[in-house]
């Protein structure tokens, strides 16, 4: 049996001939007709916009209305278990009312490391800079270092027929040693650092900075087989009888043709090293580029030494007949170190073109940088029994000034690092740059020699008076320091 429903208006407008579905299958809102091909045009067609149907297999026959008889134009249905209902009776959801329930939102794990797509480190919105939250690098370091200062003239000569003895202000004198900066050589070195990202978006992380340029030592040797006149001039601020000065200079002979043969050697080394800890927290960045601050704390240490050595041997023909056949060694020994604490801040960029990236970092430190100088001397009398006599302080290093002397003050120490590298593997990179480290206010050993000397001090000078000043003095002369070179390391990361 079937019964059409006309749920617009109340009016019956046409008949369907439906095809049997499957059981259990509910196709609402559509009508589905089925009719010969010899009677489908004869058949109105209702409009989509008049009437709704509703597709119910097996309902139940209580719910539906009185059965009429079917009409001579309406074919008989393929199949009598189906029926059309009013949807009325059933509730039905129109397909313009349908609502699709939205689609669940993928989730995104960013990934631990960024697949070279575009270029290594191309790393979408969830991850910052190249590939790894682990990375280690190691460095060789190939710098220069500002000068070792050596104001003071310390060694002279002049003809082997001079009376001048090497004493300054006379015309024939001349300056073997001292009044000029040394001459500063390239210092090997290493630089390692290592560094761990915290998070995934690689924003927040932790890094460990260690370089050292290895110990570098510079040596001078003079003899009086070249030179037969070697002196040691000084400024003498107590005038005594016994003594001929020229306006206050004199000097120390250490060589001197019918009175002694000798030699005079100096030693120059410097070392520097350092290790600073930093937090780095980023600021921006893209698949490109990243920017990130950084702070932390630093220490340096710069280590100067410079030692001058005297020696040699009283001819037989000496006019002071105690000295004759002796030998003498004279030490002046001036050492600094300079250990620099303070906390730091700088920033870090990187920007990426596929494979090649450029690297600068800009760090500044503001800190106590502790200034020691420690003056040794002594003088050594060896007479031809081997007999020794020891005496305290030589030349410039005497009783006045000798001992470790310390102070702190307020220093700055920035720096600046310029590479350029080449990502060869998501793992593995390779650079190379230039470094500037800077360091204000540090002492140094030739800026802490005073040639203004009390001759009474001096021992085996000859002089009986009893000093009347404390010269030398220690006087804790500040300049600067930089560090300068070039740089080349490999990185790995993880």
């Amino acid at each position: 049996m079937r019964h059409l429903l006309l749920t617009s208006a109340g009016l019956l407008l046409s008949t369907a001939t439906l095809s049997a579905q499957p059981p259990g299958h509910h196709l609402l809102g559509r009508a589905l007709s089925r009719r010969p091909a010899d009677s489908r045009a004869e058949q109105p067609r209702t409009p989509a916009s008049a009437a709704t149907w509703a597709w119910v297999p097996d309902f139940p026959t209580d719910l539906l209305p009185p059965a009429t008889a079917p009409s001579d134009s309406e074919p008989p249905l393929a199949d009598e278990s189906t029926r059309i209902v009013d949807p009325a009776i059933l509730p039905v959801v129109h397909a313009a009312e349908e609502k699709q329930a939205p689609l669940p939102t993928p989730e995104i794990v960013p990934s631990e490391t960024s697949p070279l797509l575009e270029g290594p480190g191309c790393c979408g919105p969830w991850v910052c800079g190249p590939p790894g939250r682990l990375w280690v690098a190691a460095e060789y370091l190939l710098w220069w270092t500002k000068g070792a200062p050596n104001p003071v003239p310390l060694l002279t000569t002049n003809p082997p027929t001079s009376t001048s003895d090497g004493i300054l202000g006379y015309p024939d004198v001349t300056i073997l040693f001292g009044g000029q900066n040394l001459d500063s050589e390239p210092f090997s070195g290493g630089r390692f650092s290592a560094g761990w990202w915290l998070n995934r978006e690689q924003t927040l992380g932790a890094q460990g900075i260690f370089f050292f340029l290895g110990q570098r030592t510079q040596h001078l040797f003079v003899g009086s087989d070249a030179y037969p006149v070697l002196a040691r001039p000084f400024f003498s601020v107590h005038e005594v009888p016994e003594l001929i000065t020229n306006n206050g200079e004199l000097s120390q002979i250490i060589a001197l043709p019918g009175f002694q043969t000798g030699s005079f050697a100096a030693r120059a080394s410097q070392s520097l090293w350092g290790a600073e800890g930093n937090a780095l927290c980023n600021l921006c960045c893209g698949c490109k580029h990243r920017l990130d601050v950084l702070a932390g704390f630093r220490y340096l240490d710069l280590e100067e030494d410079f030692r001058m050595l005297e020696s040699g041997t009283f001819a037989d023909t000496v006019p002071v007949p105690d000295l004759a056949g002796r030998r003498f060694i004279g030490i002046d020994n001036f050492a600094t170190d300079n250990e620099f604490y303070g906390g730091q801040v700088g920033l870090a960029g990187e920007y990426r073109f596929n494979r090649w990236y450029l690297q600068l970092v800009g760090k500044i430190a503001f800190g106590v940088m502790q200034q020691e100088i420690d003056i040794t001397g002594s003088q050594t009398l060896i007479a031809p029994n081997g007999t020794t006599l020891v005496s305290p302080g030589n030349l410039l290093a005497l009783p006045t000034n000798i001992g470790n002397h310390r102070r702190d003050v307020f220093a700055v120490v920035p720096e600046v690092n310029v590479n350029v590298g080449y990502q060869v593997t998501d793992h593995v990179r390779v650079m190379a740059g230039y470094s500037f480290l800077y360091l204000s206010n540090v002492v140094r050993p030739g800026d802490q020699i005073d040639r203004n000397i009390d001759v009474s001090w001096i021992p085996n000078f000859g002089v009986s008076q009893p000093p009347i000043s404390n010269r030398p003095t220690v006087p804790f002369k500040e300049s600067d320091f930089w560090a300068q070179g070039l740089n080349f390391g490999l990185e790995l990361r993880w």
